[in-house]
């Protein structure tokens, strides 16, 4: 939880804003390295890999883009990126993550919009390689970040409501406002804690076209069906992931040569066989167990995938087992 004083601070407007309100239509030229790239140079110290900042309200920022990656973090209300010509919206308790080198605009936000933009320096994330378990997703996060692609390669994190993440951006914020954060190195720590705990919600990632997501969108669905596989629903899943429910099958059908209903079945055949081949739990418990009610169709399934009834795949098993 911020303390009461910090959250005062969060909604006062800042002298840039003040000065904006008022006319003022001043953009720092001095952090660009020319007419439309921002400099991480000019934004940090020699020493330091991060610094966050809040983002100035009532602006437009006319496209551009940066050297460095930028994680934005939408605190209260949302904010509005224009990426490839079309509208990304980041609403509140959301994160983006953008590329290195990507060309964007940002909307005029407004009053009670409050906006933390994380300033990364790529070699950031060698420090963070040595921390984090290798998986698809950190797979993923270096190969947006480091493609050097001039469209739209960015990461949108829906995850509000996840208190393990909403923690560490308390913590990051709580830190930023109290300390005098120069060495960054608690700093460092922090992020690199969220960028960790944020490749462990594979299910909250919404990305463009990309054919590392589209892999691990499918390895999600994959681990979705095995530890559900009783209740599994196509809708269920493709909600979790924030993808139309027929963009999730075709994926499954061009990654695995299955649809989900196809994928679906068959576990729940293999699951049934397993148990009937080295357990003795009735076969009637064994169909419930695999989210079939009736038995008739539980039969007629089983049958159709191995030509034999569950009672008589039962006895063959037996019998080879001598």
């Amino acid at each position: 939880m911020i303390k009461e004083s910090i959250l005062e601070q969060l909604v006062c407007f800042t002298d840039e804003e003040i000065d904006h309100l008022n006319g003022k239509e001043i953009i720092d030229r001095s952090i660009y390295l020319s007419k439309n790239i921002i400099d991480f140079h000019k934004l940090m110290k020699d020493s330091q890999l991060i610094t966050v900042r809040k983002h100035a309200r009532f602006f437009h920022y006319p496209k551009h883009s940066h050297n460095y990656i930028e994680m934005s973090y939408v605190y209260g209300g949302s904010m509005t990126h224009i990426i490839d010509g079309k509208e990304v919206e980041v609403n509140e308790g959301e994160i983006i993550l953008l590329n290195r080198d990507i060309e964007h605009e940002i909307l005029k936000t407004g009053e009670n919009d409050i906006i933390f933009n994380f300033i990364i320096n790529p070699e950031f994330f060698n420090y963070i390689s040595a921390l984090a378990d290798k998986n698809m997703i950190f797979d993923f996060i270096l190969e947006t970040i480091y493609s050097h692609r001039l469209s739209g390669q960015f990461l949108l994190f829906h995850c509000q409501g996840n208190q393990e993440i909403r923690s560490y951006i308390e913590k990051i914020i709580t830190h930023v406002y109290e300390i005098e954060y120069t060495s960054s190195v608690k700093l460092k720590l922090l992020v690199g804690l969220l960028l960790m705990t944020l490749m462990d919600y594979p299910d909250l990632i919404e990305s463009h076209e990309n054919e590392s997501y589209d892999r691990i969108l499918c390895t999600s669905v994959l681990n979705y069906i095995h530890q559900n596989y009783k209740t599994a629903s196509l809708q269920e899943i493709s909600e979790r992931l924030h993808q139309p429910d027929y963009r999730v099958s075709k994926l499954m059908k061009e990654n695995t040569g299955f649809t989900f209903k196809q994928h679906l079945l068959n576990v729940k055949m293999e699951v049934a066989s397993n148990l009937l081949e080295n357990t003795g739990i009735a076969i009637y418990d064994i169909a419930e167990k695999i989210g079939y009610e009736n038995l008739t169709h539980f039969y007629k399934l089983f049958k159709n995938k191995y030509h034999l009834t569950p009672h008589q795949y039962r006895e063959n098993s037996q019998c080879k087992k001598g």
